[in-house]
């Protein structure tokens, strides 16, 4: 009882891998400006700062897109499966149900047929 898996758009997947590259060439662009930075031009620094919690936050929400899509869309193809099954053992109680009303008291008499259609809906 397996459904099919449903992929990403392939516009969301590319969307999200551009910002992480985006981050990651800041990334590594901050770290060769911490090295050859003077003290004098620490506004400069600030600015790249700034710029960088932008992307970071942008960076982890896209990561936060493609993850957590994955992964609600695998826990709602379970809970459809699982409320599938359900479905169809609540249809099978209901006329078990049913057929079990429209019974004689105990003690009348049973038709083998009342007893077979029984089984064949619990089965």
């Amino acid at each position: 009882m397996s459904t099919p898996t449903h992929r990403l758009p392939w516009y969301t997947v590319v969307g999200a891998a551009a910002v992480i590259v985006c981050f990651g060439y800041l990334c590594q662009f901050m770290l060769s400006k911490s090295l050859t930075l003077r003290a004098d031009e620490q506004f400069r620094w600030d600015r790249i700062l700034m710029i960088f919690n932008a992307v970071q936050t942008m960076a982890a929400a896209a990561l936060g897109v493609v993850l957590g899509t994955t992964v609600q869309q695998a826990r709602v193809e379970r809970a459809e499966a699982k409320a599938d099954v359900n479905a169809t053992k609540a249809a099978k109680a209901d006329a078990a149900l049913q057929l079990i009303d429209g019974l004689q008291p105990p003690g009348a008499q049973v038709s083998n047929a009342d007893v077979a259609s029984l089984a064949a809906i619990l089965r």
